[in-house]
């Protein structure tokens, strides 16, 4: 195993797999090649564990391709690269043969994730029909979802679902998983290209909204939705979110603008708008079972959400705060120590998680809050 790994070093210039990585535990014979046995190694050992990306065109992809692996054409890479998991983290690449060297090139020095070997599939009569042996090859579009949501989101979410079907049972409203999947509606503000919306819609008992002001940010979403069959879970809208500005540009020097400092009628009237553009965009303008709120802040905007959020209800939100440790600088960004559970309090929630000065990989602190509208 160990001359398989350094031929593997040798073709692409990665980083070879390590530790418990390197030991031959499966039963799968390794002996076709040495990047057929990383893969084989991934598919018994790992069960798949990372992602295998598929770089071929579609109409290859959808002949032919290894079941859950993701499809994503060379040639869009480029703009598509948001949809792979953050940077670090272990890929494997499936490529043709005119791609070959220029992934090499391109990917493995440069993209900042470990990939271990590439692949290329064409004229490989041997290794598909092992493959097809092992039932593991279909055809169609079916492709994997790689990207992840953010780490709040996901380690939170079972018990949001946990407590929104506990009270959907007590109402007598149903029973089960099936029936409360157009349902169940998340609000996902400054949502970006979409990664919490697409998690939230891909597993299945959600609808997802997102709101942004950047028609680019919002195509991506909207394009990926498309591609992996959730555009029937996910709306989109570009919603200035931000109508009123408690400061000056670059003036907010302090922290006093936890608050808007003075609301003028004409002020008052643009947030009344906005709460109610969000709401309508609700089932039967009700409100939302969740709001998500990630590394975004804008104060006027919280009791709008207090407001939006169904009792029983949850607010999930992750932002920066200080003090400072890189980008954001400006204090309109920046929450103040305690400031997202005192604001949610006094709004009559419940406070289920809370932390502060939890620190990102990068060292910026942040500040977590998952809180729940209490029904009565």
């Amino acid at each position: 195993m160990t001359d398989n790994i350094d031929t593997i070093k040798k073709c692409c210039g990665c980083t070879p797999p390590s530790g418990d990585q390197q030991q031959q535990t499966q039963s799968i014979d390794l002996s076709v090649h040495s990047h057929h046995g990383i893969l084989f190694k991934w598919i018994e050992q790992f069960k798949f564990s990372y992602g295998v990306i598929d770089l071929r065109d579609t109409i290859q992809y959808q002949s032919k391709h290894i079941k859950h692996t993701t499809s994503i054409p060379f040639n869009e890479l480029p703009i598509r690269i948001f949809e792979l998991p953050p940077r670090g983290q272990e890929e494997e690449y499936i490529v043709t043969k005119e791609s070959l060297q220029q992934v090499m090139n391109d990917l493995a020095f440069r993209s900042g994730y470990i990939i271990h070997f590439v692949i290329n599939l064409e004229d490989d009569s041997h290794l598909w029909q092992k493959l097809t042996k092992l039932d593991l090859v279909q055809s169609g579009s079916q492709s994997r979802l790689l990207w992840q949501a953010c780490s709040f989101l996901t380690d939170s979410i079972q018990e949001v679902e946990d407590s929104l079907r506990k009270e959907k049972e007590k109402s007598s409203m149903t029973t089960t998983k099936e029936s409360i999947e157009t349902i169940i509606t998340a609000l996902d503000l400054g949502c970006g290209s979409g990664r919490d919306c697409l998690y939230l819609a891909q597993r299945g008992g959600w609808t997802a909204v997102g709101v942004d002001n950047s028609d680019t940010l919002l195509s991506k979403m909207t394009e990926a939705a498309n591609r992996y069959n959730l555009s029937d879970r996910i709306q989109s809208y570009n919603i200035d979110l931000e109508p009123v500005q408690s400061d000056e540009p670059y003036h907010d020097t302090d922290y006093s603008n936890r608050q808007l400092k003075s609301t003028t009628k004409e002020d008052l009237e643009k947030l009344q708008h906005l709460e109610a553009t969000l709401l309508n965009l609700s089932p039967g303008q009700e409100g939302y079972e969740l709001v998500n709120v990630a590394r975004y802040l804008y104060r006027p905007l919280l009791p709008i959400i207090a407001s939006i959020v169904k009792p029983g209800g949850f607010v999930l939100y992750h932002t920066f705060m200080v003090p400072s440790n890189g980008k954001p600088k400006r204090p309109r960004f920046l929450l103040n120590y305690n400031e997202l559970k005192e604001r949610f309090l006094s709004s009559k929630f419940e406070i289920i998680k809370y932390q502060e000065t939890k620190l990102l990989e990068d060292g910026r602190p942040v500040q977590f809050l998952l809180a729940r509208k209490p029904i009565n």
